[in-house]
């Protein structure tokens, strides 16, 4: 499983993530908990981090695959956070692992 793409501002938690197996939903729940668990600890808190099950959607092409990636970069800017993707420090904006599209299949 890669992740191109993720930004950490708002909830929802926005994340572009590539997976060959049908097991995003234990993926994620293991994502959420391990969080929570590490959150919680560190701000003496208990109980949920996030408030909603995340959503998940099939990316069909580069050009929507770009759209995507442009759109959980830009989260920051939308919440006021930062006037540009690249200025928020927890987007992964400028930093990808691999080139736009590089990865898409089909």
């Amino acid at each position: 499983m890669g992740m191109p793409s993720l930004v950490r501002a708002t909830e929802p938690l926005p994340l572009v993530v590539e997976t060959r197996r049908p097991e995003l939903s234990r993926a994620m729940q293991r994502l959420n908990g391990r969080y929570a668990h590490w959150f919680n600890e560190i701000h003496d808190r208990t109980g949920h981090v996030f408030q909603n099950r995340f959503d998940a959607r099939v990316i069909d092409g580069e050009e929507h695959y770009e759209a995507a990636l442009a759109y959980v970069d830009s989260s920051p800017v939308r919440a006021g956070l930062a006037e540009r993707p690249e200025d928020w420090p927890w987007s992964s904006s400028g930093r990808r692992t691999w080139p736009l599209g590089a990865r898409v299949h089909g």
